[in-house]
């Protein structure tokens, strides 16, 4: 799948799609929502979910790498140095 195709889906559609196909990579907190990002194919999906109201906020889809910068401090490469 390619990150347009991804873009131009019905929300309920992207949610099967990362549920389906996407790999959890990790997640972090900003304010109410707790956010999980996924790698669907060649691109990121960051998944906004409100904890107070147990829903799918928003879902943003991304492919350029500047993007993971709020999550690097969490990956540990302590066993490959």
């Amino acid at each position: 799948m390619q990150i347009r195709e991804f873009k131009y889906q019905e929300k309920h559609t992207k949610k099967t799609l990362v549920l389906n196909n996407g790999v959890y990579l990790t997640s972090r907190r900003i304010t109410d929502f707790l956010l999980l990002l996924f790698q669907i194919d060649s691109f990121y999906v960051e998944v906004y979910f409100d904890e107070q109201e147990s829903e799918i906020g928003y879902m943003r889809a991304f492919s350029s790498t500047e993007h993971l910068a709020p999550y690097l401090h969490k990956i540990d490469i302590s066993s490959v140095i």
